[in-house]
């Protein structure tokens, strides 16, 4: 990792470890603290690293069926669900698949009328509806593409995220003094966090949802976070480590100001980013100016995985997908991974690989051929 690179570039590196970081879904041999609802990560430095394919099952290769309908554009967020694949792209489209990648069905539809959003700007998936919010409101659909309810929203999101009895949005217009809020299952807009708490919150996968059913939110590129208890509707503040290297939100903030986001890297501080999880996992990774590495915090077994980027940069499959370089998205629920990658990209890595098994299936696909989904299989 260089640590000249400009803005625009740490901000893309960082996004892609929060990706790369859904990769890591694994058992490990440190333990770490517990606190009540609230896990202290053990002393990340003197976690031994491993490849994380060593605990990939398979991986299949899924081409996202191209038609008409399901023809997508640039994918902003990946949802799996009961095997079906749920695909949020930039061209205002919300598209499910089997997992054989063949094409269900399309959801909601750009307008203003009832079930129609004038764009996506994120969704959430559950056992029954799908959740879809658009500049000003959300409107749910029963998973058979049926619009059920929309419900007006008093502010601007960009995330949302669907609770046991409610849902929690965040919004990057935030009107008057708001930037997280909680809305219950009749509507009642009754709690929210002020917009002056900088919170990475514009991405989804900056969500973590504890096994107690409470949220945690990362705050900046530091361990300090917000937690919000649902059946309080309170948040409050928290630190996930209390490592003496770990950069706070106020060094953050002051770095910023006088050298930009490159000077977070010299600081001779560790930065956090990409709280990612599932309903048991933590995962995160930590830079500095030596590198980079990724971690695991096992919500059940207690215990907590380190992962050397450049270690994986040697890895065969890791290698084969050309992950780090062109990822921008994933998902993962500790039993397997999903990410994508271009056609055209994945023509260019397998042109000079006859031996490889899916060396058919990556080299007939036509240019306007949709994206082709990564499924990794974890093992136990």
């Amino acid at each position: 990792m260089k640590r000249n690179k400009s803005t625009h570039d740490i901000n893309k590196f960082l996004r892609l470890l929060i990706c790369t970081a859904c990769l890591l879904l694994c058992g490990c041999q440190r333990d770490a603290v517990s606190t009540g609802t609230l896990l202290k990560l053990a002393e990340v430095r003197s976690i031994p690293a491993g490849k994380w394919s060593t605990h990939v099952e398979s991986l299949q290769f899924i081409p996202l069926e191209t038609n008409e309908q399901s023809l997508i554009g640039r994918i902003n967020k990946i949802g799996y669900l009961d095997e079906v694949i749920y695909v949020l792209s930039d061209n205002n489209k919300l598209t499910a698949f089997r997992n054989d990648g063949s094409y269900i069905r399309n959801y909601c539809a750009i307008g203003n009328g009832p079930g129609e959003l004038e764009s996506f700007m994120d969704f959430d998936v559950d056992q029954e509806n799908v959740y879809i919010i658009g500049y000003n409101k959300v409107s749910t659909f029963s998973k058979d593409g049926t619009f059920q309810k929309e419900t007006n929203l008093k502010a601007i999101p960009s995330a949302i995220k669907k609770t046991k009895d409610g849902m929690l949005f965040y919004l990057s217009t935030p009107v008057g003094e708001d930037c997280l809020a909680y809305m219950d299952a009749e509507g009642n807009w009754s709690t929210t966090l002020q917009k002056n708490e900088p919170l990475r919150l514009n991405r989804p996968n900056s969500w973590l949802r504890l096994p107690d059913g409470n949220f945690i939110f990362q705050k900046g590129y530091s361990m300090e976070a917000v937690l919000f208890r649902e059946d309080s509707q309170q948040f409050e503040d928290i630190d996930l480590t209390d490592a003496p290297t770990a950069l706070t939100l106020a060094e953050q903030e002051q770095i910023q100001k006088e050298q930009g986001s490159k000077g977070l890297f010299d600081s001779g501080k560790i930065i956090y980013d990409g709280l990612a999880s599932s309903a048991s996992q933590l995962i995160f990774a930590e830079g500095d100016k030596n590198g980079t590495s990724l971690y695991l915090r096992d919500l059940e077994q207690n215990k907590t995985c380190s992962f050397i980027v450049s270690e994986m940069e040697d890895d065969v499959t890791f290698t084969e997908g050309k992950f780090l370089d062109y990822a921008s998205c994933g998902y993962s629920n500790g039993a397997y991974l999903l990410s994508y990658l271009e056609a055209d990209v994945l023509r260019e890595v397998f042109q000079n690989h006859e031996e490889n098994p899916n060396y058919p299936l990556v080299m007939k696909l036509h240019d306007e051929s949709n994206p082709v989904i990564l499924l990794f299989r974890l093992k136990d």
